[in-house]
C-alpha cells in the first residue's frame, strides 16, 4: 500500500512539473448555424516545460446531458517580445518568453433546454501553478482552472444558437518592467453589441471551480503592485510598479467579463493571466526609465487614454491624434520604433476600407495598419454614422448604441516592450420621443421627420412636436441625407396593459449568412400584424410584405434568392414594435 501511495505521489509530482508554468487563458464560444463552437486559449510561461498539442476536454457543469466538450489543437504562437533576442525556443528562456495555444471544438449542439439561474459552466483545469507566484498562498500546490458561464436569456432555448460570447480583442500582456508606466487593454467585442462590464475577480482551482484568495497585501481589486486601476466599461488597466526589487516576480490576475443582452446577463467570461514584473531593466540612452509611446489628442496635445463622444445617427465623427516616442534605445543606439495597430468591429478592412465592418458605413483611419515608424505620426479617425449604427439587435431596441475602438502603440524596448492604448467610445443616438401631457416631442436634428400613430402616417406631422389626439403607439421616422431611414421606439400614449418593449422578443434569422432563403423566428406577447421590409445599405426599401403572427412562437420563411449577394437589413414593423437585423446573402 505504501509503495502504491509513493507511486501515485511521484506521478502527481511529474504531472505538476510538466504543467507548472501555465500562465492563464480564457474560454469563449461562437455560433455556427444552430450549434456552438468553443475556443480554449491557454498561455504558457516558457521557463517551464512544454505543453501538449493533444485534444483538450472542457468540463461542462450543470448541463443535463453533456459533461464534456472536446477541443482540438489549432495553433501555437510564440508571444515573446520581437527583436529582443529571446524566444520560447531558447535552451533557457528568460522571464517574458510566452507561448499561446489555441484549441477549438467541432460545432456542438447543446440541446433545446435552458441554463438554470446559476448558468452552465464550461471549465478546464490543469495542475500545477508556478511555485514562485507572489500573490497566492502555496501556489505550487494549486492548479489553474479556466472557466466561463452561459446563462438563460428570457427562458429561450439555447438551440438554435442565438448568442456569441464576447471575445477579447487583445492578447493579455504578461511582462512589465518595474518603474515604467503601463497601460493595457482587455477590451472585448461582441457581434450582437451586447453591453459589457469588466470586473476584477478571483482565480480558481479544481472542478467544480474553487475560488482562490489573494495573499496579503494583495486583494481582488489590488492584484498587482503599482495600484492597478481598471475602467469597467473598456477593460483598460493602468499601473506603475515602483522601482523596487521587492516588487519583482510573478503575479496572477483574473478579470471577469459580463455580457448583457437587453439588460439580461447572458455570459461570464473569465480571463486569467500571470504577469511578470522585472526589476532592473536597462535604462534608455541618456539614462532613465523607458516610457511607453504617447497617444495624444492632436488638438489639445493632452494624453488620450480615453476618447468619448455622443452623436446622433447621421453625424460624422472626426478625431486627429498623435502617436510618438522620443526614447532612444542603447543596443544599438537608435530612436525607438513604434508599431501602431487598431481594433474595432466598425473598422473596415485594414482599418481603412469602406467595407468589412459589422455595419457599414465603416470607421476608417487615414493609414492602413499596422503602421511602423520612428519619432511621431499624426493619424486621423473618421466615421460617418448612419441608421445602421443604432436600433434593434436581437429583438432588443436600443435608442443609443455603444461602439468602441482600441488604438494600441508598442515600442521596441527590450526586454519588455512599452505599451500604450487608447479606447475610443462613440455612443450613437437615434430619435426618441418624450412627452409633456399630450405634447409629444422628438428633438432629433438630422434628416427629415415624419410622425406615425399605430404605424399609419400622420399627414403634415413633420415637425419636432405634435399634439396626440387619440390613444395609440406613436413613432417618428427620420430620413437622413444618405437616404436611409431610422425609427424611434414606439411611444405608447393613452395605452395601458401592454409593454411595448416586450411585444416582440427573441428574434432570429436562420441561417445567416445564407444563399437567400432563411427563416425569421420570433416570440410574440400577443397576436397581431406586421410588415417585413428588406432594406439595402443605402436605406432604400427594395421589398416588403405583410404578415400576421400568433401569440407565442412564430416562423416566417423568406426567399431573397433573386437578390444580389451582399449585406441587407430586415425590418419587422408593427403597431408597437420595430426590429432591425443584418442579413448576409452569399
Amino acid at each position: 500500500m505504501k509503495k502504491l501511495f509513493l507511486l501515485l505521489l511521484i506521478l502527481l509530482e511529474v504531472n505538476c512539473a510538466n504543467a507548472s508554468h501555465m500562465m492563464g487563458g480564457e474560454i469563449t464560444w461562437q455560433c455556427s448555424g444552430s450549434n456552438y463552437i468553443f475556443t480554449l486559449k491557454v498561455y504558457r510561461d516558457c521557463r517551464g516545460s512544454g505543453f501538449t498539442t493533444a485534444t483538450q476536454q472542457l468540463t461542462v457543469i450543470g448541463h443535463p446531458s453533456i459533461s464534456s466538450i472536446s477541443c482540438a489543437f489549432v495553433s501555437s504562437t510564440d508571444l515573446s517580445a520581437p527583436g529582443c533576442g529571446y524566444s520560447c525556443a531558447d535552451p533557457v528562456p528568460p522571464q517574458g518568453a510566452t507561448e499561446e495555444f489555441i484549441f477549438k471544438s467541432a460545432p456542438v449542439n447543446l440541446g433545446t433546454g435552458t441554463p438554470p439561474a446559476t448558468g452552465w459552466t464550461f471549465s478546464w483545469n490543469l495542475c500545477c501553478r508556478n511555485g514562485n507566484i507572489l500573490n497566492l498562498n502555496s501556489p505550487g500546490s494549486l492548479g489553474m482552472t479556466l472557466r466561463s458561464k452561459m446563462f438563460s436569456y428570457n427562458g429561450q432555448p439555447v438551440t438554435p444558437c442565438f448568442d456569441n460570447s464576447p471575445a477579447f480583442a487583445e492578447r493579455p500582456h504578461s511582462f512589465v518592467c518595474t518603474g515604467s508606466a503601463f497601460r493595457f487593454s482587455n477590451t472585448a467585442f461582441d457581434v450582437e453589441l451586447d453591453s459589457l462590464i469588466y470586473i476584477w475577480d478571483k482565480p480558481a482551482d479544481n472542478i467544480p471551480p474553487m475560488l482562490l484568495n489573494y495573499r496579503a497585501p494583495y486583494t481582488v481589486t489590488n492584484q498587482l503592485p503599482g495600484s492597478p486601476v481598471m475602467e469597467q466599461h473598456t477593460g483598460q488597466v493602468s499601473l506603475t510598479p515602483d522601482t523596487s526589487i521587492m516588487q519583482q516576480g510573478d503575479f496572477v490576475t483574473c478579470i471577469r467579463l459580463d455580457a448583457f443582452k437587453c439588460n439580461v446577463k447572458v455570459a461570464e467570461i473569465y480571463r486569467e493571466m500571470q504577469v511578470g514584473l522585472s526589476y532592473g531593466c536597462p535604462f534608455v540612452f541618456g539614462g532613465g526609465l523607458n516610457h511607453p509611446p504617447l497617444i495624444e489628442d492632436n488638438t489639445t496635445f493632452l494624453s488620450m487614454p480615453f476618447y468619448n463622444d455622443t452623436v446622433y445617427a447621421g453625424d460624422t465623427v472626426s478625431l486627429s491624434f498623435r502617436v510618438s516616442d522620443s526614447d532612444i534605445n542603447t543596443s544599438p543606439v537608435a530612436i525607438q520604433t513604434v508599431t501602431f495597430n487598431a481594433e474595432g468591429l466598425q473598422f473596415g478592412t485594414n482599418d481603412t476600407g469602406g467595407t468589412g465592418c459589422l455595419y457599414p458605413p465603416c470607421a476608417m483611419l487615414d493609414h492602413a495598419t499596422p503602421i511602423i515608424f520612428s519619432g511621431s505620426n499624426i493619424l486621423q479617425f473618421n466615421w460617418v454614422t448612419d441608421c445602421h449604427h443604432v436600433g434593434s439587435y436581437n429583438g432588443c431596441y436600443h435608442n443609443q448604441t455603444v461602439h468602441q475602438f482600441v488604438l494600441k502603440a508598442d515600442d521596441n524596448y527590450c526586454p519588455a516592450i512599452g505599451t500604450n492604448v487608447s479606447t475610443i467610445t462613440i455612443v450613437v443616438q437615434g430619435p426618441v420621443i418624450t412627452s409633456v401631457g399630450s405634447t409629444l416631442t422628438c428633438n432629433f436634428p438630422n434628416g427629415t421627420l415624419q410622425w406615425y400613430v399605430d404605424n399609419v402616417l400622420i399627414p403634415g406631422a413633420t415637425g419636432s412636436s405634435i399634439q396626440a389626439t387619440s390613444p395609440g403607439f406613436y413613432s417618428v421616422i427620420s430620413t437622413l441625407a444618405s437616404g436611409c431611414s431610422i425609427s424611434s421606439p414606439p411611444f405608447p400614449f393613452g395605452v395601458s396593459g401592454i409593454d411595448a418593449a416586450n411585444t416582440i422578443i427573441n428574434t432570429q434569422i436562420l441561417p445567416n449568412p445564407s444563399h437567400g432563403t432563411f427563416d425569421l423566428l420570433f416570440s410574440a406577447a400577443e397576436k397581431g400584424n406586421g410588415i417585413i421590409r428588406i432594406v439595402d445599405l443605402s436605406g432604400k426599401i427594395i421589398d416588403e410584405f405583410a404578415v400576421s403572427f400568433q401569440k407565442g412562437e412564430n416562423k416566417f420563411p423568406v426567399d431573397l434568392t433573386s437578390f444580389s449577394s451582399g449585406i441587407y437589413e430586415l425590418q419587422l414593423n408593427g403597431e408597437n414594435f420595430l426590429t432591425h437585423h443584418k442579413i448576409i446573402i452569399d
